[in-house]
């Protein structure tokens, strides 16, 4: 039985690069990389609507918090790197995927799929 925690990145959805500043998810449903993070981890869609980054989140669980902003209080580096990654729009998309993939599983993915 497999039992690795895979964190699944829709293309379709994936707000990212030069398509505008991302949001962890906008009106349309598009989300960064760190929005499908936080729905796989639970928060809901209206938690995360025009968010900037995981610590403007409002009510989120404390087991959120702690994976998103460690020990010190500010957002991990893996988090920041995540949303630098996300938005860079003089990356390719092979490049972002591969970055963005290291930078999640930092925070405890085993995988990070796009499809």
């Amino acid at each position: 039985m497999n039992t690795d925690k895979v964190l699944v990145i829709e293309r379709a959805k994936w707000l990212r690069g030069d398509k505008g500043g991302s949001v962890l998810l906008d009106a349309d449903g598009h989300m960064c990389c760190l929005g499908f993070d936080a729905v796989a981890r639970g928060l809901k869609p209206e938690q995360l609507l025009d968010v900037s980054a995981p610590g403007s989140v409002e009510d989120a669980p404390d087991s959120y918090i702690q994976v998103m902003l460690g020990e010190y209080a500010c957002q991990r580096l893996c988090v920041i790197d995540a949303l630098l990654h996300n938005d860079d729009s003089s990356l390719d998309e092979a490049d972002r995927e591969n970055l963005i993939a290291e930078d999640l599983k930092q925070l405890g993915w085993d995988r990070v799929e796009f499809v």
